[in-house]
């Protein structure tokens, strides 16, 4: 009665195997599309909203609807499975937008939780406020001298090129090497040519200062209450923020700056000596103040 049993149990067995083999064959034959049970539900306000051509996508997403499809047309993700391209992107902006726990962001999109897990303290800029490099992740205890000497812009000499320079405030060192990085003359000025300099400097620097205040107005949610994210990924937030101003620039979608005090405060000590830059400084306010020869640079943008 054991050795019938055993037969018996062993047919069965062979008959599963030969049933898994042939579902494998007829699954490897079948075309399946991987995102088939990740379907888009036009019903969702947020992606009605999206799918309306005439609706001002910058009320909900703070881009326009051109800076959305650039953004989804240049991310490349690794992912064959899951919710579509365009649905994480919305998502993420979205996030981005109003800092709204997963929980929220889940509930707006009609989608699991799981699905939706998924400080700048030094950037330059050029003369049209597109960001061209940003250090992020140090406290905003630290002095911007220490952030500035312990980027890699300074430490590996990768930003100005030769005969450029960078406009800094008061809290940063004049310099010429590794850097050429020219700040303000100290306040009181020695002399009308002093005084003339740093009118441009300070209207040529606003520059920056207006790029973040616009990347502040546009992500306001975001700068203006504390994030719902581990501190870990907060550097990779803000870095996002500056990639997405820099595509908003590229697509016409500008927004209004915040308005905001940026006084540098009192001079720092480490400017009242000589580090290198000031003779660069003195050609660069020579040049500003002569009445007839100009540098040609000086006509290359509106800030003079």
């Amino acid at each position: 009665m054991f050795a019938m049993e055993f037969q018996r149990r062993r047919r069965a067995a062979a008959r599963r195997s030969r049933l898994r083999k042939r579902l494998f064959i007829l699954y490897s034959k079948k075309v399946v599309n991987p995102t088939s049970y990740c379907c888009v539900n036009t019903a969702v306000p947020i992606l009605r909203f999206y799918l309306d051509q005439a609706a001002d996508h910058r009320a909900h997403l703070r881009l326009s609807l051109p800076s959305i499809r650039s953004l989804i047309a240049a991310v490349s993700l690794e992912s064959e499975h899951g919710w579509d391209k365009d649905i994480k992107v919305l998502v993420f902006l979205h996030w981005l937008a109003h800092a709204a726990s997963y929980k929220v962001v889940s509930q707006a999109f009609e989608m699991p939780i799981s699905s939706v897990r998924g400080i700048v303290h030094k950037a330059i800029t050029d003369h049209h406020g597109t960001f061209l490099d940003v250090f992020v992740g140090y406290p905003g205890s630290v002095h911007d001298s220490r952030v500035l000497r312990n980027s890699p812009v300074y430490a590996g000499s990768l930003y100005p090129p030769p005969g450029k320079c960078i406009l800094g405030n008061g809290g940063y060192p004049c310099l010429s090497a590794p850097i050429c990085l020219i700040t303000p003359y100290r306040e009181p000025v020695q002399n009308p040519v002093q005084a003339r300099f740093n009118s441009k400097h300070s209207r040529a620097r606003s520059i920056v200062e207006r790029a973040f205040g616009m990347m502040k107005a546009r992500w306001r949610s975001l700068f203006f209450k504390a994030l719902e994210v581990s501190s870990v990924f907060v550097p990779e937030v803000v870095a996002c923020c500056t990639v997405l101003h820099n595509l908003a620039l590229l697509n016409g979608d500008i927004v209004e700056p915040v308005e905001e005090d940026h006084d540098d405060g009192p001079p720092q000590p480490h400017n009242l000596e000589p580090r290198g830059g000031e003779h660069v400084r003195n050609n660069l306010a020579a040049a500003v103040s002569t009445p007839i020869i100009c540098v040609p640079a000086l006509h290359e943008h509106d800030y003079l």
